[in-house]
């Protein structure tokens, strides 16, 4: 195996584990803060629907950031995603 092969797969299961999990988090904590603002639910619930969610999301991104052939893509959806969480606290303030 070369060193650009290792590369590319350790940068693939950093994007799994971390990337993932930073997107889900940050996804579970704008949703957090939005859901009440957008529903009746009320804060508990919206925490927890958020929070359950999550699970489903960071099981899809991990497969899907596994087997996606565009490693770039990859990241700049799992940025986004991140970008989204923080831009909902950063408005909450």
């Amino acid at each position: 195996m070369t060193g650009f092969v290792r590369v590319r797969i350790i940068a693939r299961v950093v994007a799994v584990v971390l990337g993932g999990y930073g997107a889900t988090a940050s996804v579970i904590a704008g949703s957090t803060i939005l859901l009440p603002m957008v529903s009746a639910l009320p804060r508990a619930e919206a925490y927890v629907l958020a929070t359950m969610l999550g699970f489903v999301l960071y099981l899809v991104l991990g497969l899907w950031a596994a087997v996606a052939p565009n490693l770039l893509k990859v990241w700049f959806v799992l940025g986004g995603l991140s970008a989204f969480g923080f831009a909902a606290a950063w408005l909450k303030g």
